[in-house]
């Protein structure tokens, strides 16, 4: 695997190229090409297709990579491992064969510029011609050329669809009216990209709400549950930074304690809500992010809790004393990091 220094100037890299790899002899009209770019996960700030293309182009002074007539295409690889950066080229059609490049920089600037002018020299050299002029032969009948199906170069492979990358985030909640008046919790929850634009994942998060105060005694309520947000988010080309708008359905189990009266009992009861949610994330401190989040929340299903002696001991009236909110809200902030 040939190395590309990061310090090589590209005026230098241009001419050794030149020199070892591409003797000048004259030639007819340059190629052509096709260019396709396949990037890792790990190499996703190298330029793409379109940016390296037009680099190339500047370099050759003329547009060799176009999307009409060509009669090359090129396929690049780039990925990073062992802490280097890695380009395999690929030429089929006129021209064929094989280039490695590796760069040991932090950023893909020096591989970008490395192998855009490779492909511009490449496509520089056209089909050789004959350096001294002969006699133009008698033109003679000639059968038709047979087209040999084994010298049409191979498909382009395809590239493989990049791996799902999985986000954790843990949040500290803050609600109102979910549970009760204004209550606490916390969640944790991942989510999986599964298109460039969707997400799926899902939460586990647990409310503790204030206590509710009655004549005879006193009750407590906690909310634990899971939700399953899919989410519509938009990123910069880094992933650090971005935002989003999520739908979820919610469920889980209210459970109800007493205390402080005659006889104090428990009970829980399901609850099931839908809602929706907006969030937005940043950079925090290497793999670590910051994410936040606000919450509508709706109940499908509130039950009710009924206490006996509600009103004192000695009454003996039953009465409900709780009851979900129809409408609620949450505000989270938490950490969230990538998992590739």
């Amino acid at each position: 695997m040939r190395r590309v220094p990061r310090l090589l100037s590209l005026e230098s890299l241009a001419l050794v190229s030149t020199l070892l790899l591409f003797p000048r002899i004259a030639h007819a009209d340059p190629y052509k090409a096709k260019l396709s770019v396949q990037l890792s996960p790990d190499a996703s700030g190298c330029e793409d297709a379109s940016l390296l293309a037009g680099r190339i182009n500047r370099i050759a002074a003329r547009d060799a990579i176009t999307n009409g007539d060509t009669t090359v295409d090129i396929a690049i690889r780039v990925d990073r491992h062992d802490k280097k950066f890695h380009a395999h080229l690929t030429a089929y059609g006129a021209t064929e064969g094989d280039r490695d490049f590796e760069d040991d920089g932090q950023t893909c600037r020096g591989l970008d510029e490395a192998v855009a002018v490779s492909v511009a020299l490449l496509l520089d050299e056209a089909p050789e011609r004959t350096r001294e002029a002969a006699p133009t032969p008698t033109p003679v009948a000639a059968a038709p050329p047979v087209e040999d199906p084994a010298e049409k170069p191979p498909p382009l492979p395809k590239p493989p669809p990049p791996p799902p990358e999985t986000t954790v985030e843990i949040y500290a909640l803050g609600t109102a009216a979910v549970v009760g008046g204004a209550t606490f919790g916390t969640e944790a929850a991942f989510e999986v990209r599964v298109r460039p634009l969707l997400t799926v994942g899902a939460g586990i998060f647990g409310l503790i709400q204030d206590e509710e105060r009655f004549a005879s005694g006193g009750l407590w309520v906690n909310l634990v549950g899971v939700r399953v947000p899919a989410c519509l988010s938009l990123r910069t080309r880094d992933r650090s930074t971005g935002g989003g708008f999520c739908g979820f359905p919610a469920l889980g189990v209210l459970h109800a304690s007493g205390h402080d009266f005659d006889v104090n009992a428990n009970a829980s009861q399901p609850w099931f809500a839908m809602g929706a949610s907006g969030m937005v994330f940043g950079p925090l401190s290497g793999p670590i992010g910051l994410v936040g989040r606000v919450d509508l929340v709706v109940p499908l299903y509130r039950p009710t809790f009924v206490v006996q002696n509600l009103g004192n001991a000695r009454s003996g009236e039953s009465g409900p004393a709780y009851q979900p909110k129809p409408v609620g809200f949450a505000a989270g902030v938490g950490v969230r990091t990538l998992i590739r």
